[in-house]
């Protein structure tokens, strides 16, 4: 991922280009790539994709947690979020189900 220099870097670059006025994506994709190549081709991937993510959702799960210091009940609610459709062009490790080590147990989406 860009880190804070380089966001600076990026924006600094098509500030000088295109100072307040209109670009095109490729404009923006042209400046990314001088800064990140591996970064601006996943960003055009998702600006010119057309599809849209499947996400589904497992059964909500709600949990009693102890209650507050006032004695007021409270409850924890967990939906596991995710997206089942094949990933065309980004690397596997980006989407789709992956195995977590050691435990057995796959997790859907993507990493951060």
């Amino acid at each position: 991922m860009v880190g804070g220099t380089s966001i600076a870097e990026f924006l600094a670059t098509m500030r000088e280009r295109h100072g307040g006025r209109t670009f095109t994506l490729a404009d923006f994709i042209a400046g990314l790539a001088e800064v990140d190549p591996a970064l601006a081709s996943t960003i055009e991937h998702c600006m010119r994709e057309d599809s849209l993510p499947g996400f589904l959702l497992s059964d909500a799960r709600v949990f009693r947690l102890p209650d507050d210091e006032n004695g007021t009940p409270r409850y924890q609610a967990a939906i596991h979020v995710r997206n089942d459709e094949p990933c065309r062009v980004l690397p596997d490790s980006a989407c789709g189900p992956r195995r977590v080590r050691g435990s057995g147990a796959s997790r859907g989406g993507a990493s951060s």
